[in-house]
């Protein structure tokens, strides 16, 4: 039928999204002194341009961001946007919330 084999036709395929690829890795930064767009639209354009990464989200009000690729090197992200003038520090994912009883 249509909805058993997907959208596009075809069996078995998965929104993009849908489950999370083992291979990527995510990273997260915080970043201080960014104090308007332009300051985060540097940092990201600079992120988006390390080894690995397939994209990059930055946050000018939280002051963070988040890196997805293969192969990253955090200290290499790190360092790109410290060499920017922006003090930057890898956060730690949270741990993963308790199972319901």
């Amino acid at each position: 039928s249509y909805w058993a084999a997907g959208r596009h036709g075809r069996a078995g395929t998965e929104h993009p999204g849908t489950h999370a690829d083992p291979s990527v890795e995510r990273v997260r930064l915080r970043i201080e002194g960014m104090t308007c767009n332009h300051c985060s639209g540097v940092v990201q354009r600079t992120l988006n341009e390390c080894s690995g990464v397939a994209s990059a989200d930055v946050n000018l009000a939280e002051g963070r961001a988040v890196v997805t690729g293969t192969s990253i090197d955090p200290a290499q992200l790190v360092n790109a946007v410290a060499e920017l003038g922006y003090p930057a520090a890898l956060l730690e994912d949270p741990p993963p919330a308790p199972a319901p009883k």
